[in-house]
């Protein structure tokens, strides 16, 4: 008995020194916040030189007449059409349907002529290729206003085919349109 009663002393005295003993004085103090310093933009008000690089806007054209804008009377408003080719292939054309010039019947069937080539790429090389990189893909189709230039509507039509595995692959096309007839004048 006399050896639990030294034990239980000697324990006692083990603790109360464990908790009385004096920080190590090459440990850092330990914190609960965290502090970092940062290198980012300088505060407001500081003296700082900002650089101006100088640009310029070069149209890009074909010839040495730039193109003019679209005069305000010729509009293109959006017919989108939209389809699915099983679960693999998901494609959206925004085609126009123009008015405001004598031609914008004939420019606006042209491009209604065109959806079956679109239709045909989505069926056949997009979901072919993405069946073959097992993955999904969508394709996007969107036109732009270019200009006028010699009495010619200058359009450009975009394709986009976007692959969730593997790169996408984009196709670009520029017609001019006789503003008069509609007739279909260039593609490049």
């Amino acid at each position: 008995m006399k050896r639990i009663a030294i034990f239980a002393a000697l324990a006692v005295l083990l603790l109360t020194a464990c908790q009385k003993a004096p920080a190590d004085p090459v440990a850092p103090p330990v914190t609960d916040t965290q502090t970092t310093q940062t290198d980012t933009a300088p505060e407001p008000g500081d003296d700082q030189e900002i650089e101006e690089i100088p640009t310029q806007v070069v149209p890009a054209t074909d010839s040495a007449s730039p193109l003019e804008p679209v005069p305000a009377g010729i509009t293109a408003t959006d017919n989108t059409v939209e389809e699915g080719i099983e679960d693999s292939v998901g494609y959206s054309y925004v085609l126009p349907v123009f008015s405001g010039f004598d031609g914008a019947q004939a420019v606006t069937d042209f491009y209604n002529a065109l959806l079956t080539e679109m239709d045909a790429y989505a069926r056949e090389t997009v979901y072919e290729t993405a069946q073959a990189r097992h993955c999904v893909a969508s394709v996007l189709g969107s036109y732009s206003l270019d200009g006028v230039r010699d009495n010619q509507l200058r359009v450009t039509y975009t394709v986009t085919a976007d692959y969730a595995e593997g790169e996408d692959a984009t196709s670009t096309r520029t017609d001019a349109f006789d503003l008069t007839t509609g007739e279909h004048l260039l593609m490049e």
